[in-house]
């Protein structure tokens, strides 16, 4: 009998049997590639089946360590000493206990399967309804698509219009992604706990909503203050939206009465920890003197 494939021994060599063609990913230079048979050999290593006659100690010591030190539940027991404890031999039903699948058809009673009959008849669609519905599907024009689709985003329009729509939904967005801060945001965030005890709060996890966005950062010492990381790569390109745009953001954020900072990914990479500081102080100055 051959030991699975992923069963291997101290040596961390397959203890028996054939590696799989599906184990090597494309592109893999196999470890035994430019080495004769004699050499692997030499090597301590597989070739193709390991020749009959030809002793494996480690796989020996393998097989004989295999499940050492475990003792069967059943050692020592006979009929009239299992049926004591409830255990039967040659099987694992418990004695006395009723199957769960007993008087049952298949998986679910006769009584189940009617009232799922039932249930499935109330919702059903007639063959002429279904035939309908076919047609009507076919028979539509790319205009008369169009006209739908042109229809159904006014209606979506006019509901992001409504702020506790537009909160609900990013609510449910946010919670779904199960956003964790990344790279550039970890850094800020360890600098403001540093510098900032009990200041910032890491808010881009969906726990706070402001005109739909997100804020990475928000201030919870009762100034309406936010920080927002700025990524290359996604705020950088030339196809934006306004919102995504470092002005369109802070004039979203004033919208609602909070102040923004944005801090650029490649700002974090050029400054110093102690330059981060000065900014963000010297931005928080700034509203002071206003």
């Amino acid at each position: 009998m051959q030991v699975p494939v992923d069963k291997r021994d101290d040596l961390g060599r397959f203890a028996k049997g054939n590696i799989p063609k599906s184990a090597f990913s494309k592109g893999q230079v196999p470890h035994n590639k430019a080495q004769t048979k004699a050499q692997q050999l030499i090597l301590g290593k597989k070739v193709g089946s390991w020749p009959k006659g030809k002793e494996r100690p480690e796989v020996k010591l393998f097989l004989a360590s295999y499940g050492t030190g475990h003792v069967p539940w059943n050692k020592g027991l006979n009929k009239e000493k299992a049926k004591l404890i409830g255990k039967r031999l040659g099987g694992c039903s418990v004695l006395g206990r009723t199957p769960w699948n007993k008087g049952k058809t298949g998986v679910f009673s006769e009584d189940a399967l009617k009232k799922i009959s039932e249930g499935s008849k109330r919702w059903k669609r007639s063959s002429v309804h279904l035939q309908k519905l076919r047609e009507g599907r076919k028979g539509l024009t790319e205009d008369a698509k169009k006209k739908i689709g042109a229809k159904n985003k006014i209606a979506m329009i006019q509901k992001w219009k409504d702020p506790e729509y537009r909160k609900s939904q990013s609510y449910i967005i946010a919670q779904s992604l199960h956003k964790q801060p990344n790279i550039p945001e970890k850094y800020i965030r360890d600098i403001l706990v540093r510098n900032f005890p009990g200041e910032w709060k890491y808010t881009g996890d969906g726990s706070l909503i402001i005109e739909g966005y997100r804020p990475d950062f928000t201030n919870c010492n009762g100034r309406k203050e936010i920080i927002e990381i700025f990524g290359d790569y996604w705020h950088k390109r030339k196809k934006l939206k306004w919102h995504q745009t470092e002005l369109g953001r802070i004039m979203a954020c004033a919208s609602v009465g909070f102040r923004c900072l944005v801090i650029w990914e490649y700002e974090i990479k050029e400054l110093s920890e102690q330059e981060i500081v000065d900014k963000i102080r010297q931005w928080q100055k700034l509203a002071k003197c206003q």
